[in-house]
């Protein structure tokens, strides 16, 4: 099977474009129009609440440990008709935070 010499040339377009620096990669990418909405330097807007919702911070956050009574506070809450609480109970951001930490060596086990 041959490699035509267009596409020899376009592979080694793509390896030293993406050998760049991300900032330039940046402007070239927004120059010709092929950038995601998230890259534009600006956030994308978020989705309009439906009807009767509003949106904000959060009034409160809840945090607890293991066998502490989560789950029965969860469950509570999403009885309520007027609270609004997102499926997924257990974010795990502070175990996330810690293991790409650990993993990066910013942290010992010790600091757990």
């Amino acid at each position: 099977m041959s490699t035509s010499i267009g596409s020899k040339l376009q592979d080694s377009a793509r390896w030293a474009f993406i050998r760049t620096p991300r900032s330039f990669q940046g402007r070239v990418l927004h120059a010709l129009g092929k950038e995601g909405p998230w890259e534009s330097g600006s956030p994308p807007l978020p989705a309009p609440p439906p009807p009767g919702m509003r949106v904000g911070p959060p009034d409160f956050v809840g945090i607890g440990v293991a066998k502490s009574g989560t789950t029965w506070w969860f469950s509570l809450l999403m009885g309520h008709p007027e609270i609004h609480v997102e499926y997924e109970k257990e974010v795990d951001y502070f175990n996330l935070q810690f293991t790409r930490r650990l993993a990066a060596g910013a942290c010992t086990l010790a600091d757990a």
